[in-house]
Order: C-alpha cells, then structure tokens, then sequence
C-alpha cells in the first residue's frame, strides 16, 4: 500500500511540474520546456526608458512623426524610419528601439534584454529573457 501511494504521489508531482512548464523558441531556434516563472519580460521598443532617445535627443512626440534625419550629433543613428534617434554607440534593433550592444541583447520584434540574458520566445510570440 505505502508503494502505490508513494507511486501516486510520484505521478502527481509530475503533472504539475510538467503544468508549469511552456515551450520556448531559443535563438538557435531549438525548442525547450521551462518554466515561465524563471524568466523574466524582455524590455518593451515602446518603452525607451534606457535613457532618452528621441528625435534631436528629446523624446518623441506627435509633432516630430514625418521627421526622418536625425542631425543632433549626440542621436545620428536613425531607428524607426526616422521616428526615433539613437546615441552613436547605440544601434537600431529590429528598426525600432535603440540597443547599446554592449549591455543588450536584441530580441526579435525590438524587444531586448540586458546581457548576458539570453531572448526566448514563446508559443503565443510573448518575448522573455533567461539568465545563462
């Protein structure tokens, strides 16, 4: 009797160990099963709080849309078609936020974590960050 409850009890923690795992997409575009809660969200594009990174080193706003030259010498990389200015040692991610490489990892869709993070996406295209 103690086996077989002991067996149930077995099984029991496997459902839900497997419950709480999801299936990821890594950058090698391998899949594995983890667990969301050991990841975290991977940084927004809409989101610019790194610093600030708009159109002649101000943030964007309505007015500065149809903008596409960045000539503010501290923002010469354009991102988003002209929408959003980059520092020069930033690059333009995806086309539309603005990574410094030495301290990120672009994601797909613009999202991007800090480094050495690893980006992961999920099976409903969510993007997260795991710590190596």
């Amino acid at each position: 009797m103690q086996f077989r409850c002991l067996l149930l009890a077995f099984a029991a923690q496997c459902a839900l160990s497997y419950a709480a795992t999801e299936t990821f997409i890594l950058p090698d575009g391998s899949t594995a099963e983890l667990d969301p809660s050991t990841l975290s969200k991977a940084f927004s594009p809409d989101d610019n709080g790194l610093s600030t990174r708009g159109l002649r080193g101000g943030p964007v706003s309505p007015k500065k849309l149809f903008a596409r030259d960045c000539f503010d010498p501290n923002y010469p990389v354009v991102c988003q078609g002209g929408n959003l200015c980059c520092q020069p040692d930033d690059f333009c991610c995806e086309g539309r936020s603005c990574v410094d490489p030495d301290y990120h990892n672009c994601c797909k869709y613009g999202y991007y974590c800090n480094k050495p993070d690893v980006c992961m996406l999920n099976q409903s295209g969510g993007v997260y960050c795991q710590a190596p």
